[in-house]
């Protein structure tokens, strides 16, 4: 599978393809060794890419932390308002008791 990988890409790029490694006299080897790290990455990253289970748990994240900052801003006033009714029983029972 590999190899037909490194077969395809070396039809369409026209890199030439060399088993021997430096000290073989082959300048192509290089190519070869930066096809087959392009090959990898680009393995790594379509295995990401098909893994959607990741993606569910950032979106539960994100929608949680927007959760989360609706209701530290909500509660500014929702803590004033209620704090203005305690303050309005209050002085109407201090009224009335005495």
């Amino acid at each position: 599978m590999f190899g037909m990988r490194l077969a395809l890409l070396k039809g369409v790029c026209n890199l030439p393809v060399a088993t021997k490694g430096p000290s073989g006299g082959k300048s192509n080897w290089w190519r070869t060794q930066m096809v087959n790290r392009l090959l990898k990455v680009r393995e790594v990253l379509s295995s990401l890419h098909r893994e959607e289970s990741g993606q569910d748990l950032i979106e539960y994240a994100l929608l949680a932390a927007l959760i989360a900052l609706a209701a530290t801003f909500g509660m500014g006033v929702v803590a004033s308002d209620i704090n203005n009714a305690f303050s309005k029983i209050g002085s109407k029972l201090s009224a009335n008791v005495t």
